[in-house]
């Protein structure tokens, strides 16, 4: 199983594999247990999602008064 999916599927730290990824259902801890590795959020990880949501909104409002 590769990397990802063993992340995907587990909950375990991408880098070793073993600490757990998860605090809770929907928090993350700051870093692994067992590594040390940090958790964090790629810079403008979420710009792609804002403009797809913006741009979908715009196409539906246009096209509902048409």
């Amino acid at each position: 199983m590769s990397s990802l999916a063993t992340t995907l599927f587990s909950g375990r730290c991408p880098i070793c594999q073993e600490g757990a990824l998860f605090k809770g259902a929907f928090e993350l801890h700051a870093k692994c247990p067992t590594c040390g590795a940090v958790y964090q959020r790629d810079p403008g990880s979420w710009t792609g999602a804002t403009v797809v949501g913006y741009m979908s909104g715009t196409v539906y409002a246009m096209l509902c008064l048409i």
